[in-house]
């Protein structure tokens, strides 16, 4: 990794090296968010513990991610219902215009004029 992929960011009152995340901006505002979190485990302890503040807040984005993951892939599974469904359609209509199983012939009169571009 060249050091154009990291960027030091301060989470909490430690500066950190990390991988950025899609643009540097987006990096601060993930280590913002976490410096916010981590405050606020702070502020809900009686003592102070360091070890287990990064351990919940770790915890903490596990979640995140796990219920990120289930999320995105109801969505899928609702996108492939909603085109299945769609492709059910298509397949009835094409069903009920195709009667005889004969392309329809070609209009009449003049061909239309196709220009052809080359890739």
């Amino acid at each position: 990794m060249s050091d154009s992929d990291t960027i030091a960011v301060r989470v909490g009152n430690t500066r950190i090296t990390v991988p950025v995340y899609r643009t540097p901006g987006e990096t601060e505002a993930l280590a913002a968010e976490l410096t916010e979190a981590l405050r606020d485990i702070e502020a809900a302890s009686d003592r102070i513990n360091t070890q287990a503040f990064a351990l919940q807040l770790a915890f903490a984005c596990a979640v995140r991610a796990a219920e990120a993951e289930r999320s995105a892939e109801a969505d899928t599974r609702e996108v492939a219902r909603a085109l299945d469904q769609l492709l059910k359609r298509l397949r009835a209509l094409v069903a009920t215009t195709d009667t005889d199983g004969e392309e329809e012939p070609p209009p009449e009169g003049p061909a239309p004029n196709v220009t052809r571009f080359r890739a």
